[in-house]
């Protein structure tokens, strides 16, 4: 109940203990790695289920399923052979054909979902399934559609990853890939980000880097390009907001520079310029090397003619602002704790403004023509590839506002996971979103009231505290983090630092520094285009600039400020583009793959205690127990029988509720003695819906493909002789 009375490394040593003394009897070799982990003889208990997994893995088999749920250890290795990846691949391309067939039979959308801490290979899985996807659509890889999804890909992946604690290549961004599709084809791929980690840009935790591109960019550029974009006066320990305790050792610097040489070839697939966004990403950087004190600094002019602006057009955006007295508007130098909060904010801004640029760019690439009878909004049905950020616990170090929404987004889909998967809304996450998101209470509405009312992390700790005093889920850290608090989440305890909570909230940028971005005086149309619709709103009026602040994130002509600030915070915005995201998921049906790290290094090891913790997060007992024993599918009569039908056509003049059980009676009557004798198979017919077990599922779809794969050959003779 209390980890942290326990030391760490006996808390490890206690769990290896009593994982590797279980007394469970081996299962013969028929048993001892079964395929799906519903057909496990014996009890089904977490030592047991440890056991199959930790021998599989022994035996080069890193994915199983629970029924129609995949779970997968670990991502391929730098030690994964060319086999064991093609097995892996394998394991997905079975799911997604069934996601496929799901989506051309029922004409219903589908959406998979990998779930996992951060490093567990969800990412990779994505990647995998999205290129499967294409191939079984038909696209090889000389097609326009492989070759621009390819090429977005290799763009946006080091620009929205970074090394973390635990995996060189985190993704930073939350992107929903929606595939549209029409009777089995597939007509466009579409990226939706969801929530994205900017402030990684300035801010991160130790040992740990800051975004992959910057590093790909200092071992790939030329020297010549290092001139161009005043680069070449500085190596990575003198810039400020590169890490230095990053070490590289050569072959992660040869591995950088072939990256850099694929980002660039893809950006010009793409058809964008590769000068304007090295000028973004060389100006992002460069400003963290700026002073307070710019009349000595060179890094001032530097910046400023990556931008395409003025140096004093530059200062009087950065330095100064204008505000109202009485009417009145007067122009101030800003104190330096508000210029480092300008200075932070036009970096994050420009960077974060260009990847969602990228973003649009790809989406509004056609590279086919769409038939006039599919042109359709929104389209018919989708298959959708969700990469969403893993969860991470942290003991040693307070985390940002940033990390808290991404375990928040995090904690949403093991909610849905839990409810789609074994039928039950686990409390403890439930008590973890509300404390963070409630409407009334929580973390996010006291951050907003602050927020408005320009509060302090001060006062929002003691408001937030005094609110849930009595809540089991807060606990104060050590002496070392007197100024933080922490919650106790479901995958495991955080400590936060709400130094920096309202004003990463806030996310506000100045019409001074905007105004700089305006065609009269920036000469880079690509630095403008970022900012079109604040500079539109903000010159639809005669005097410019004036006292009114807009989003640092981008934000479309409807959410701009009516105002002097922005309606709308990073929390508010984060809340709703989630609800919308689960809402798009609950409209279709989900598929999971349980990801599961095997370690914190890059090996082949299997390490219990770590693997353990993740079981019990990802609730891998109850959802054995749930596929094996309980009736986990609920369908539609009319679907059910739509379905199920070829297998034993019933006569016609019948109501649906008799249709259905003469159906089952048939399909119980073709059963042998030995058809999937070791799982559960049943079925319970109720007066809207048909409920079934995972053993009943699989029997009725082997059986429906061995009727179709007949029929086929029926046709396929039938057509021969004809000829």
């Amino acid at each position: 109940q209390n980890m942290n009375a326990i030391p760490e490394d006996e808390f490890k040593y206690s769990l290896e203990k009593l994982y590797s003394s279980a007394t469970t009897v081996s299962p013969s070799k028929e048993e001892a790695n079964p395929d799906d982990l519903i057909y496990m003889k014996g009890p089904c208990t977490e030592a047991s289920i440890i056991n199959v997994l930790r021998s599989r893995f022994t035996k080069n088999l890193f994915q199983t399923w629970i029924g129609p749920v995949l779970v997968q250890i670990g991502p391929p290795t730098s030690q994964t052979t060319d086999s064991n990846l093609g097995t892996r691949e394998n394991y997905l391309d079975t799911l997604l054909k069934t996601v496929l067939e799901n989506n051309c039979t029922m004409n219903k959308s589908q959406t998979v979902i990998p779930l996992g801490m951060a490093g567990a290979g969800k990412t990779w899985s994505c990647l995998v399934m999205l290129r499967r996807l294409l191939r079984k659509c038909g696209y090889d890889e000389q097609t326009d559609m492989v070759k621009h999804v390819e090429a977005a890909g290799d763009v946006i992946r080091p620009m929205v990853t970074a090394r973390v604690r635990g995996s060189k290549v985190s993704s930073r961004m939350a992107i929903f890939t929606e595939c549209q599709m029409s009777q089995g084809s597939l007509l466009r791929v579409k990226l939706h980000p969801v929530f994205m980690e900017k402030n990684r840009l300035f801010r991160r935790g130790e040992s740990e880097g800051n975004f992959n591109i910057f590093h790909q960019m200092f071992a790939g550029m030329t020297n010549s390009e290092l001139a161009e974009f005043h680069l070449s006066e500085y190596s990575v320990q003198d810039l400020k907001w590169m890490p230095h305790t990053h070490d590289a050792d050569d072959q992660t610097e040869l591995e950088n520079k072939t990256s850099f040489g694929e980002w660039k070839r893809s950006l010009a697939k793409l058809g964008i310029p590769l000068s304007d966004i090295l000028r973004v990403l060389a100006a992002a950087l460069l400003v963290g090397n700026m002073e307070y004190d710019w009349r000595s600094d060179p890094s001032v002019g530097r910046v400023a003619k990556l931008l395409g602006v003025e140096q004093e057009c530059l200062v009087g955006g950065l330095w100064r602002r204008t505000q109202s007295i009485r009417g009145t508007l007067v122009t101030r130098d800003l104190e330096e704790k508000e210029w480092e909060m300008a200075r932070t904010g036009l970096a994050s801004s420009l960077y974060m403004r260009t990847v969602y640029m990228i973003i649009r760019r790809v989406n509004s690439h056609h590279v086919s023509p769409v038939p006039d009878c599919e042109k359709t909004f929104p389209p018919p049905s989708f298959i959708g590839i969700l990469d969403m950020f893993g969860w991470q616990s942290s003991l040693q170090s307070a985390c940002s506002m940033e990390q808290l929404c991404m375990n928040l987004c995090s904690e949403h889909l093991l909610q849905l996971y839990n409810t789609s998967t074994i039928s039950s809304d686990c409390s403890d996450i439930a008590a973890d979103i509300h404390l963070v998101s409630s409407a009334e209470s929580g973390l996010f509405q006291c951050l907003d009231r602050e927020t408005h009312r320009r509060g302090d992390s001060l006062s929002l700790v003691n408001t937030f505290h005094s609110i849930h005093r009595t809540n089991q889920k807060l606990f104060k850290p050590d002496t070392n983090y007197s100024s933080c608090f922490g919650i106790k989440h479901y995958m495991g305890p955080v400590i936060y630092d709400p130094s920096h909570f309202i004003d990463s909230n806030r996310d506000t940028m100045s019409a001074d520094l905007i105004s700089i971005f305006h065609k009269t005086s920036c000469n880079s149309g690509f630095i403008s285009h970022l900012y079109q619709h604040e500079l539109k709103h903000l010159y639809s009026e005669p005097t410019v600039p004036r006292v009114v602040a807009y989003r640092l994130s981008p934000t479309s002509y409807l959410e701009l400020p009516s105002g002097d600030n922005p309606e709308t915070t990073l929390s508010h915005s984060l809340n709703t583009k989630l609800n919308n995201l689960l809402k798009t998921i609950r409209s279709s049906q989900p598929h999971f793959v349980l990801c599961i790290k095997p370690n914190q290094k890059d090996n082949a090891q299997f390490d219990q205690p770590l693997i353990v913790s993740q079981f019990r997060t990802l609730n891998i007992l109850e959802a054995c127990h749930m596929m094996a024993d309980g009736l986990p599918h609920k369908m539609k009569m009319t679907t059910f029988y739509a379905l199920y039908r070829t297998v034993n056509r019933v006569s016609k003049s019948m109501d649906m509720v008799t249709k259905c059980k003469r159906l089952i009676v048939k399909i119980k009557e073709g059963m042998d003695d030995n058809s999937l004798s070791s799982a559960n198979i049943e079925w319970v017919v109720g007066k809207t819906h048909v409920s079934f077990s995972e053993g009943a599922r699989q029997m009725m779809e082997r059986k429906r493909n061995w009727t179709r794969e007949m029929a086929a050959r029926r046709i396929q003779r039938w057509w021969g002789l004809r000829r």
